[in-house]
């Protein structure tokens, strides 16, 4: 037998005193792992990486843990799961939608699996079954007085936005929250017949293959509003489901380093407090980046 994964919560001992319990889970060990798993690192380059490692994902899945898989044969397959969907996060925790607080040694960020049905009760090790969180929403599931609720949410999520991506409706976009000397945010409003035309949001645009976020972002803004933006940090990622596109959003703080603002795709632009952007009618992913502003900036 082999080791090949455990589960961790909180039980009472023989005295009547809590502390951490664990349930290993072990596998009959059978056969030998033929091929070298992907190293479990996202992307730094291209944004839209997920596309590629996401088929790999898919071709290593299986619909449940065999119970006498050897731990070679478990880990090389959720290698490739790990490695898609960490690529899919880009960088942010897909439950809070900050971005990882922390980086690795060769700089990639830092974020962790969770099982939204632990391995140990059956889960599919499938990639609409795994999301990537940030160390303080992991521990919120497993430990947070209202961890079975997020949980809840994300076993419906996950599988939406991997369903978003098999339909083929799924966008990477990039959103500029762009501040002035007076630390007022720049909204434009969208012209044209589109989904969100009319709407006011937070200018950027959709990533092309090839793009970091960031270049995607700083390409948008010119091609949009003719300036040049500097110092970006990333702030928060939000999804929203506009029925024919699903749009993945990473929001960036940034700030205006050349050229003059002048509007070439939309038809408004308004500089306004953070306390105030919720009283203009903003697109439906941007609300959400508004009210991630006004709890954390």
């Amino acid at each position: 037998m082999d080791y090949v994964d455990r589960d961790t919560k909180r039980i009472t001992d023989q005295e009547g005193e809590p502390r951490d319990g664990a349930t290993l889970r072990f596998g009959r060990v059978v056969g030998e792992i033929t091929r070298q798993p992907v190293e479990q690192t996202p992307s730094q380059n291209d944004a839209l990486r997920f596309r590629g490692s996401r088929q790999m994902a898919l071709d290593a899945a299986c619909e449940r843990v065999s119970a006498d898989e050897s731990v070679a044969k478990y880990r090389e397959r959720s290698a490739y799961v790990a490695a898609y969907v960490l690529d899919r996060a880009n960088g942010f925790c897909e439950v809070c939608g900050r971005p990882a607080p922390l980086r690795k040694p060769d700089g990639s960020a830092y974020l962790e699996l969770h099982h939204v049905i632990r391995l140990s009760d059956d889960d599919p090790d499938h990639p609409s079954m795994v999301t990537a969180a940030c160390p303080a929403c992991h521990r919120r599931i497993h430990y947070g007085e209202d961890g079975e609720a997020v949980n809840n949410r994300l076993r419906a999520h996950v599988p939406a936005v991997e369903q978003a991506i098999t339909d083929g409706r799924f966008i990477v976009v990039t959103a500029a929250v762009i501040r002035n000397d007076d630390d007022r945010v720049l909204i434009t409003q969208k012209g044209g017949k589109g989904i969100i035309a009319g709407k006011w949001e937070f200018p950027g645009g959709k990533t092309e293959p090839g793009e970091t976020l960031e270049g995607c972002l700083k390409r948008e803004i010119f091609e949009e509003l003719g300036v040049g933006i500097g110092d970006l940090s990333p702030l928060h990622m939000t999804d929203h489901d506009y029925g024919r596109i699903f749009v993945r959003l990473f929001a960036f703080g940034c700030r205006i380093v050349n050229g003059t603002l002048a509007l070439k795709e939309h038809v408004q632009d308004r500089w306004t407090s953070v306390e105030k952007l919720l009283e203009s009618d903003l697109a439906s992913a941007d609300v959400s980046i508004a009210n991630a502003l006004r709890r954390w900036c």
